[in-house]
């Protein structure tokens, strides 16, 4: 009796599952754990949609509010996978993050029944666009060039160095880490062959985000780069390198903050303005952090001086201009504000887009020089200025009390 009880309960599960599935208005989500996760899909046949969200991120709340419930998106994808939310920085899914390399929210990952992805996307979708995603993944599961097809040549000892570099493109088109096969790749060609400019830059554009030998190799032999690929690796390598950084400083490792920080430098003379921009916000961070106040004030100073230079009618210009690149949907009836939660207080914020930003770099600065210098260091009257100017271009309760508490230090 108790058998049969039992067998009941597991079939009346599946169908509780599949009714839900099949009548929903909306994406039904799966809610068990990562391994019955990948046992559903088993069982289905079916691909695994994963949404990766966090609790702050606009875009994710709104897909929630007028994507997934949507009843011809859940009728698409509902058949064709089976769904699974993952917030990205609680429980199991802080590691699952890590593992499909996500830096951005949304993000949308796509597998097939054994945990392969097939594809990935991000941002917020209409319904429309949403559902044709859907679709076209659908269409991609027995692709030859499937990452699934990689994988399986790879498990199978295929470490032929036109087949890892194949196998990494792939992996770098679904933004996955790509570190233990770019060391394969490395040892897979002479020195010779590996130490040429069309190879490094190769490496450079695939280094992803994960540490590998190919960052000491393409950093070492940067002279072998003329300007033109100098400037095509300086990107993705300032990626890695500062999630370097980023991850070191959640962690506490200024050793290994520092050392992101070095081989960040090797790149400046290649960099744009806004990329050494943001490469002294990161040394701001970190000469706060070691109380470096002579370092503090050459990273400090070169990014709020050209921040106050920034004259009022550029700066509502450019607020302007966002507000209205933003709105323009909105404004012309192809999307309906009403159902976005928050909407009306996000709008607000949205004219002040360029002000806030200005005002954002010279708070950080400045509070950086109050934490950091003596009340009698002169620099701290610069630092005053800059918590004033960022006051004024976005009044709260930060900047005013920065400005306040800086006024105090120096006794004025």
């Amino acid at each position: 009796m108790k058998r049969i009880f039992f067998i009941f309960l597991l079939v009346a599960s599946s169908i509780n599952y599949l009714s839900a599935a099949t009548f929903s208005t909306g994406i039904v989500f799966f809610k068990g754990d990562w391994k019955g996760l990948l046992n559903e899909a088993k069982k289905q046949h079916k691909l695994i949609f994963l949404d990766f969200y966090t609790d702050w991120c606009a875009p994710c709340k709104r897909m929630d509010a007028e994507i997934f419930p949507d009843k011809n998106v859940g009728e698409v994808y509902n058949q064709l996978f089976v769904n699974y939310k993952v917030n990205a920085e609680k429980g199991n899914g802080i590691e699952l993050a890590k593992k499909f390399s996500i830096k951005a929210y949304p993000t949308w990952i796509f597998l097939d029944e054994t945990g392969s992805v097939i594809f990935r996307a991000d941002d917020y979708m209409s319904a429309v666009k949403f559902i044709d995603l859907g679709k076209r993944v659908a269409a991609q599961k027995n692709a030859v060039n499937s990452l699934a097809h990689f994988e399986k040549k790879f498990e199978k000892g295929n470490r032929e160095s036109g087949f890892l570099k194949s196998y990494i493109i792939k992996r770098s088109s679904m933004k996955l880490k790509n570190s233990e096969l770019l060391n394969l790749y490395i040892n897979s060609l002479p020195d010779d062959q590996i130490k040429t400019a069309d190879e490094l830059v190769f490496l450079a554009k695939n280094i992803g985000y994960g540490n590998s030998d190919a960052v000491k190799l393409i950093l070492s032999n940067l002279k072998l780069l003329n300007e033109n690929q100098l400037k095509e690796i300086t990107r993705p390598m300032i990626a890695m390198l500062t999630n370097e950084f980023a991850e070191a400083r959640k962690e506490k490792k200024l050793v290994e903050e520092e050392n992101a920080l070095q081989n960040i430098e090797l790149l400046v003379p290649s960099m744009n303005e806004e990329q050494v921009n943001n490469v002294n916000r990161y040394k701001v961070l970190f000469y706060t952090e070691r109380k470096d106040s002579e370092k503090l004030k050459v990273a400090g100073s070169s990014i709020a001086s050209k921040l106050m230079l920034v004259p009022d009618d550029l700066i509502n210009r450019k607020n302007q201009e966002f507000y209205d690149e933003v709105m323009a949907p909105f404004l012309s009836g192809k999307e309906d504000s009403t159902k976005i939660p928050g909407f009306s207080e996000e709008a607000k914020r949205m004219k002040k887009n360029f002000a806030a930003g200005i005002a954002s770099g010279l708070y950080m600065v400045a509070e950086a020089y109050y934490k950091t210098l003596e009340p009698t260091d002169r620099a701290l009257n610069d630092s005053l200025l800059w918590a004033e100017r960022a006051h004024a271009l976005t009044p709260n309760e930060a900047t005013l009390k920065l400005k306040e508490n800086i006024k105090a230090k120096i006794g004025s």
